[in-house]
């Protein structure tokens, strides 16, 4: 049997039931009702299936997209992973950098140290012959003055060679100040090879009277810049003051046993 009708209330609740699913995608190919037309079974099942059809369609361009999706975070999961598998080699090659630098830092580091032997008297003029400078088969220096002669004001030197573009970090010198009448301080000096002037780089503190070998010792850097070694256009020299007279008594509690100085 023919089963027809004309368009009502119920027909229009029936079309905007479909009406959400419509919004999924375009649905085409349905026919198009007017008031008034007559609607038959088989139209409504063929606007039912063109919908049904597209929704399905729909569907499937859904799932291809989510299995889109999950592919691309599996292929992002990997390239995290890359990335943080580089990361952990990056951070290993960062320590091994640092340790190599730590390395590379404490053989750029060094001293030049001068022993007792290498000092000579610095007053061969102001007080010729009455400075002698004892070296012996002892492991220090010291002074003793000619005679009964108490005047004489005894300094010994050195000159030091230091690796050329370092830069100096420390003096440090090994004595003995057994006595009141002088007390002993260490300097480094460099000297203008083309002007000849000459300042000072380290001076220590002067020694205190001890009965024991005590080490003067100082980093502070007297003018700026000046730490910088340049054996282009200074000659270094090393110089131990002996603060007071009386040369002829102090003998051997006054003592150089000898000096370091350091670099980076």
């Amino acid at each position: 049997m023919k089963i027809t009708t004309q368009i009502s209330a119920m027909g229009l609740l029936s079309l905007s039931l479909v009406t959400p699913f419509s919004m999924a995608g375009e649905v085409a190919g349905t026919a198009q009702y007017q008031s008034g037309d007559t609607l038959t079974a088989q139209s409504l099942n063929d606007n039912f299936s063109a919908i049904v059809s597209e929704v399905n369609d729909n569907n499937g361009r859904l799932t291809t997209l989510e299995e889109g999706a999950e592919a691309a975070a599996v292929v992002v999961e990997g390239y995290a992973a890359r990335i943080s598998t580089l990361e952990d080699d990056a951070e290993a090659t960062y320590l091994v950098v640092d340790d190599n630098a730590v390395r590379v830092s404490a053989l750029e580091q060094g001293a030049v140290s001068v022993g007792h032997r290498v000092f000579t008297t610095d007053n061969q003029l102001t007080d010729a012959g009455l400075c002698n400078l004892y070296k012996g088969p002892s492991n220090y220096a010291y002074f003793s003055a000619v005679g009964d002669d108490a005047s004489a004001d005894c300094d010994a030197g050195t000159s030091i060679q230091l690796p050329h573009g370092r830069t100096l970090t420390e003096l440090r010198c090994t004595v003995m100040d057994k006595t009141d009448l002088v007390s002993l301080n260490a300097k480094l000096w460099r000297t203008d090879l083309t002007t000849g002037a000459s300042s000072n780089i380290f001076t220590t503190d002067n020694t205190v009277d001890d009965t024991n070998v005590v080490v003067m010792a100082t980093s502070d850097v007297n003018a700026s810049g000046s730490d910088l070694v340049d054996n282009t256009r200074y000659a270094y020299n090393l110089f131990i003051n002996f603060d007071g007279k009386g040369f002829n008594t102090i003998g051997l509690k006054a003592r150089i046993y000898g000096c370091s100085v350091s670099y980076e």
